[in-house]
């Protein structure tokens, strides 16, 4: 049977095959309602739900709305052990609650959850999310300057300090990467125990590699961001024109990089925990995500690395309910385990 998606799993075809309304060029968060990535996803609906049982509350954290998720009532809950899961949405959409299959799995299996509903750009353009997801881990942990909070997460969430799991998608990534580095780099004494990126958006530079070429067409050209367009377009908009910002002199015009251009990775890698990175073949970002892991490679930090073939851009989320969403999903389990209890 012929299609259109030949490199995509057949398992996923499907689902690329229905008629969607995400534009592919233009500005992702457009004002105008009819236009950008909001409106398109507005147009989709709701996020998938919690699975039953879940519980789930919002509290606020020093003016960041954060989701709490815990286990079902009879599930054996993993004491003191909490995931701090930021959610994607190339920094212009998406909340807390767009990860509830994702949230479900962690909640399914005896873990709590927190995820913070961090500022989105243009309206809040670089650093806005890159500090409430400071400001949230800085309450969940709490630092010399502020036990109170510690006490006050402690109480809420029953956290060990040791035993926190940071857990990254799409832009997500990108901040869990920020939020890694600027802990070792500051010789924290608390940092997660592993993190997790799962369609690892971490290369702060907007050079083009080979897997964001126009030239490289191989499966899924114009669908969603997936496209080298929506990579650069997201960029744009994640830093603004006006940015103060460096500018990446190779880059596309009116790209911008952010304050950590290279990341330090020899200086910095007896202060950074493992990693487990989950990436999609067919992602325009795959390539930069293979020599990200490469360096971590390099500098001596523990790194699992999962290459899913066949796969786009944030398919465990846009396709949760598949086989190979389940399977990946598992396969976080197994690493949380791992670190949490010896490799």
């Amino acid at each position: 049977m012929s299609t259109k998606w030949p490199l995509v799993l057949a398992e996923l075809r499907p689902y690329m095959e229905l008629p969607h309304p995400l534009p592919t060029d233009g500005h992702p968060a457009d004002p105008d309602t009819s236009k950008g990535v909001r409106a398109a996803f507005a147009v989709l609906g709701p996020p998938n739900p919690f699975s039953p049982g879940v519980r789930t509350e919002s509290i606020d954290v020093a003016g960041v709305r954060t989701l709490v998720v815990r286990p079902p009532e009879g599930i054996e809950v993993k004491k003191g052990v909490v995931i701090y899961v930021i959610h994607p949405g190339g920094f212009i959409f998406g909340a807390p609650e767009s990860e509830a299959p994702l949230l479900s799995t962690f909640a399914e299996a005896g873990y709590t959850s927190i995820s913070p509903d961090y500022r989105l750009a243009p309206e809040h353009p670089y650093p806005a999310a890159h500090e409430d997801v400071w400001t949230v881990w800085d309450w969940l942990v709490g630092n010399s300057e502020s036990r109170s909070q510690f006490e006050t997460s402690q109480a809420i969430l029953g956290v060990d300090r040791n035993n926190i799991i940071l857990f990254g998608t799409s832009a997500g990534s990108a901040l869990a990467t920020y939020l890694t580095f600027r802990l070792a780099e500051r010789e924290e004494v608390v940092r997660p125990r592993l993190v997790i990126l799962d369609s690892p958006h971490v290369d702060s530079r907007a050079r083009p590699f080979p897997s964001m070429s126009p030239f490289w067409k191989p499966a899924v050209e114009n669908y969603l961001w997936w496209s080298s367009a929506g990579c650069h377009n997201i960029a744009r908009y994640l830093f603004g024109e006006d940015s103060s910002a460096a500018k990446d002199e190779g880059a596309p015009d009116g790209v911008f990089v952010n304050e950590y251009p290279s990341w330090k990775f020899q200086e910095l890698a007896k202060n950074l925990p493992p990693f487990h990175l989950l990436i999609c073949e067919l992602d325009c970002i795959r390539d930069s995500a293979l020599e990200f892991a490469g360096k971590l490679f390099t500098a001596g930090v523990r790194t699992d690395v999962v290459v899913v073939a066949g796969t786009p851009h944030f398919f465990v989320g846009f396709f949760p309910h598949t086989d190979v969403a389940r399977k990946t999903k598992l396969g976080y389990l197994e690493a949380i385990d791992r670190a949490l209890n010896g490799y």
